[in-house]
């Protein structure tokens, strides 16, 4: 019964409140901060009028969320079939060079992938395909490998170009060759120098994958098991792949030496380790079997070399022009943002493509605990947390610490991987004294984030929170076969009610699954900004226009890439002229 009273009292103030905006005229400079900036529902020219519209929703769904259930069926009936949405699936056939080398002048592609169903198993499976090699080349190869780690006199990690690395170790396996009297074709030496390199600066049986530019995780599970990868063709997702570690001391030695390449160690003693590789690869391992049933297992997040832009978040259609404009109006501002999600739904590639609108010049300072983030800014002070030696962990630096130096460097924005513990109480100090902040946290609602907040470890006062500026809810799902990432909502903090102890809040967008389209609402933080401008509604939706009528654009010519994206955000401050003249032509 109270719950159903309690449901009443939040329709009727809801309809209070509308029946209040139905009736607002134009507020007043004075009353700027107290009234909603209505959001144009699409790009549109500036000299063209905005009319407010909203999208009736289908009346199924309607229902649902008047009642909050749906009835369940009572008895079995005949339905029709699914449809059958994995029928180009099933005709899938795709294969790439993963790995080339230039081999005396000449190209070689030496391990290709490819992809094609499996009717035995009846799903897509990733086919790494490498040289065949015979009985006496591995023979020679296991040589030369064991002469290699007494004749090595740096180790290659310590040799910074790619170029120099490979040029000296070939050098050395020359030298091998020589001493050894291993006659081999050109063909078997090709091919006996790929299995080399790729053992001995490379990663192993995993080499392949980490070449290939469109995965996004590899992981394995444990001895015997296959190693899956994520794909980041939305119609392929999670692939299983013919690559395994047959036995314990096999799984064991790769996960030591990826620890190694880390610049870390992992023992039976210290078995957990998360650490950064070479490349940017975000690493999880999980040493011995006494704390992992399957034995040693490993997961590798993989980064895009080139960051993902804001132009390609529209060209996967995460968000919208419009909704991005309204982001680079409120960060340009100095509003703090917190970014949440599930596991994977890309909150970390969505922050660093939004700081691309922090504005030019302004001062950054970056704390992780792992090191995946690339801005464009210049003026970027970029820090990772660092874990301690030992038992003690003598000389580790938290988050927390790095944070709470971060603030004696005067930062324009904060930028925060991802808050978990202590640091988040700094970083919302932070807010209230007036440094705005950008972060991440693992949430999928506006109660969980509030859960996540005000409970340990991080334990914040539900009134410090009024102090960011607003929430972006990211979600992935399936539709159609095909995995899409999508912005769910953006809701702006508007204040903290001290009588009801929660947030109240206001959605500026919001993503509707039925028709996969962003819907705009009214927007608070908007009639702040346009406050403390000292301009009227139109004129800031007019700014906002702009920005979203250039993002568009920018998508439409394909300027993507993410140099070419921040010289036209900054070509924006210096020279609009310009900008608009490039637009026009």
């Amino acid at each position: 019964m109270a719950f159903v009273l309690k449901r009443a009292a939040k329709r009727l103030v809801r309809a209070q409140n509308a029946a209040k905006k139905e009736n607002a005229t134009l507020p007043k400079q004075e009353d700027l901060e107290k009234a909603d900036i209505i959001l144009p529902e699409e790009i549109i020219p500036i000299s063209t009028s905005v009319k407010k519209t909203r999208t009736e929703e289908p009346e199924s769904i309607t229902d649902v969320e008047h009642t909050g259930h749906i009835a369940l069926p009572k008895e079995y009936a005949t339905v029709e079939a699914k449809t059958d949405i994995l029928e180009k699936v099933r005709a899938v056939s795709e294969s790439y060079p993963l790995v080339t080398t230039l081999f005396k002048g000449v190209k070689y592609v030496v391990a290709t992938a490819t992809i094609r169903f499996n009717p035995v198993t009846n799903q897509l499976m990733y086919i790494v395909e490498e040289p065949t090699i015979s009985d006496r080349v591995t023979e020679i190869i296991k040589q030369t490998l064991k002469l290699l780690q007494e004749r090595l006199d740096i180790e290659p990690s310590k040799l910074k170009a790619r170029k120099e690395v490979y040029g000296y170790v070939d050098e050395k396996i020359n030298e091998i060759w020589d001493y050894l009297g291993a006659a081999l074709t050109e063909d078997e030496e090709l091919k006996a120098k790929y299995y080399i390199l790729r053992s001995t600066i490379g990663y192993g049986h995993i080499e392949p994958l980490m070449r290939d530019p469109n995965i996004e995780d590899i992981s394995c599970d444990g001895v015997g098991q296959p190693v899956f990868i994520f794909h980041r063709n939305p119609s392929y997702g999670e692939l299983i792949t013919n690559i395994s570690f047959s036995t314990k001391e096999e799984l064991d030695s790769f996960v030591m030496k990826l620890a190694q390449k880390a610049g870390r160690t992992i023992s039976v003693a210290t078995p957990l380790l998360d650490a950064t590789l070479p490349d940017g690869s975000r690493l999880q391992v999980t040493f011995g079997t006494d704390i992992a049933r399957k034995g040693s297992n490993f997961s590798i997040r993989k980064f895009f070399k080139s960051p993902l832009t804001v132009i390609d978040l529209i060209r996967y259609e995460t968000a919208n022009p419009l909704l991005l404009a309204y982001l680079w109006l409120i960060i340009e501002e100095q509003q703090s943002l917190l970014i949440t999600g599930t596991t994977a739904v890309g909150k970390t590639t969505f922050l660093n493509s939004v700081a691309q609108f922090v504005r030019p010049g302004l001062k950054i300072v970056s704390i992780e605990d792992t090191a995946e983030l690339q801005l464009a800014n210049v003026n970027w002070v970029p820090q990772v947390a660092r874990t301690g030696y030992g038992p003690t962990k003598y000389g580790e630096v938290t988050m927390f610490d790095l944070l709470k130096a971060a603030l004696r460097q005067r930062p324009d924005y904060l930028v925060v991987g991802e808050v978990r513990g202590r640091e988040a109480s700094v970083m919302f100090q932070a807010m209230a004294t007036g440094h705005p902040a950008l972060s991440t946290l693992h949430a999928d609602s506006l109660d969980a984030v509030m859960d996540r907040l005000t409970t340990r470890p991080i334990d914040l006062p539900v009134s410090l929170l009024e102090n960011l500026d607003a929430i972006i809810f990211l979600e992935k799902t399936n539709k159609d076969g095909r995995l899409i990432r999508r912005v769910a909502q953006v809701l702006e903090i508007e204040g903290y009610d001290r009588v009801a102890n929660r947030l109240k809040t206001n959605i500026a967008f919001s993503w509707n699954p039925t028709t996969d389209a962003f819907e705009t609402h009214d927007s608070a933080l908007l009639a702040k900004i346009a406050a403390k401008r000292g301009q009227s509604p139109e004129k800031l939706k007019d700014e906002l226009l702009r920005r979203a009528n250039l993002l568009n654009w920018m998508s439409k010519k394909g300027i993507a890439k993410f140099r070419d994206v921040a010289n036209m955000i900054n070509l924006y401050y210096t020279n609009p002229a310009q900008l608009a003249a490039l637009m026009r032509a």
